[in-house]
């Protein structure tokens, strides 16, 4: 559902007036142009959003729904367009915001238009006439490409935010006509991706068959970018303390620690005890730098034994971490969820030395204020179901 922005300021002109008279007249436009826009707006949508009587034009239950959702969008908006030109408000397009985004993240006019799938002439028109109406430039062009201006990249950042809202707004309405629209997208990081994803998307598939979900690897600092700027929905795994920016929320599932693990053909076994000048005697697989593990493996090293003279392989893999461990005396640093997860390969197990203080928070990070959909709330509440019977276990 690719909503007019013009036509939708229109609508909410008509849900707060109750009158498409005086909602055109509001908008400049005339009423019979503002009649087809708001047929043309449900015939995107799929569904009756008003009530047309004698008393007047009244939302329906759809109608509210992307009144609300509308009303978030142009609430992320529009301070964005003040802040360059409050002429803005009444001339902008879907195709110039759709161009403009494009720009800010390529940094170069071709590459935007090979993102749009657009000719780059087209997109180059679409920012020239933004900035006309804006009155200003909105990038800078040097001799190494184009420079954003910083208000460009807060209005870029905010149309993100404002276009999500209207997916969201696009998935409830088809949710009331027993549609499955849209997707869930998750940024998983490692932890989540051994059990807790894989349970969850089981259990979900008997509230939500058809619902797409899309699942992102990647280094927390890409993802929680991501998450900000509307590209994802809920970022799962080691909760970062303390938050580490304000524009986003964060929801414990468990608590989860941290065992060290090795094959089981391992020396270490043949020990009757461990100690840590046991372990330190044998190269570590760890991971990266500025994860909640590595820094629980970095305080677990203090004091013991300078970080230099221990043999270490960095890595956000679990699958070279298993090739690893079963084919030489590497011993392996994660969390007890991942190590009862490789153990069921029956060439991995749990050495037998406690890695005290390690507990951490396992869970959801969204957006502050984020509203899900209907399914991702279907989604959120198995997240809830599997992380009770992993806590229980």
């Amino acid at each position: 559902m690719d909503i007019n922005l013009r036509h939708l300021r229109l609508f909410l002109a008509v849900a707060k007036t109750n009158s498409i008279t005086l909602s055109a007249n509001e908008c400049s436009i005339s009423q019979p142009a503002a009649t087809q826009a708001i047929r043309n707006m449900e015939a995107a949508a799929g569904i009756k959003l008003f009530n047309r009587t004698k008393n007047g034009t009244f939302a329906t239950n759809a109608g509210e729904i992307l009144k609300h959702r509308a009303e978030r969008a142009f609430s992320l908006l529009d301070p964005a367009l003040n802040e360059i030109s409050k002429r803005l408000k009444i001339t902008l397009t879907n195709t110039q915001l759709k161009a403009l985004i494009a720009v800010c993240d390529a940094g170069n006019f071709t590459l935007a238009a090979n993102r749009l799938n657009l000719a780059q002439p087209t997109v180059h028109r679409a920012i020239t006439e933004l900035e006309f109406e804006a009155g200003e430039p909105l990038f800078l062009r040097t001799a190494h490409g184009i420079l954003s201006k910083k208000s460009t990249l807060n209005l870029a950042h905010k149309a993100k935010l404002a276009f999500a809202e209207l997916q969201q707004a696009a998935s409830e309405l088809a949710d009331i006509n027993g549609a499955e629209v849209g997707q869930i997208v998750i940024g998983a990081l490692p932890l989540s991706r051994s059990q807790l994803i894989p349970k969850t998307l089981v259990s979900f598939r008997k509230r939500r068959a058809f619902i797409p979900v899309q699942v992102i690897d990647g280094p927390y600092n890409e993802l929680l970018q991501s998450l900000r700027h509307g590209a994802i929905d809920m970022v799962l795994g080691a909760l970062r303390l303390p938050i580490p920016i304000d524009d986003i929320e964060q929801c414990t599932l468990f608590d989860d620690d941290l065992v060290i693990i090795a094959s089981k053909d391992h020396p270490i076994y043949k020990l009757r005890s461990i100690n840590f000048e046991d372990l330190i005697n044998y190269p570590f697989i760890v991971a990266l730098k500025g994860t909640p593990t590595r820094n629980y493996f970095n305080t677990f090293l203090e004091g013991n034994i300078k970080k230099g003279n221990i043999s270490l392989v960095e890595t956000a893999s679990i699958v070279l971490m298993r090739e690893l461990l079963e084919n030489s005396d590497h011993l392996g640093f994660v969390s007890r969820l991942q190590a009862l997860t490789e153990s069921k390969y029956e060439k991995i197990s749990i050495v037998n030395y406690p890695v005290k203080n390690s507990s951490r928070p396992i869970g959801i990070t969204t957006r502050k204020g984020w509203k899900p959909t209907p399914a991702q709330a279907d989604f959120i509440l198995s997240l809830h179901e599997q992380a009770e019977k992993i806590s229980s276990n």
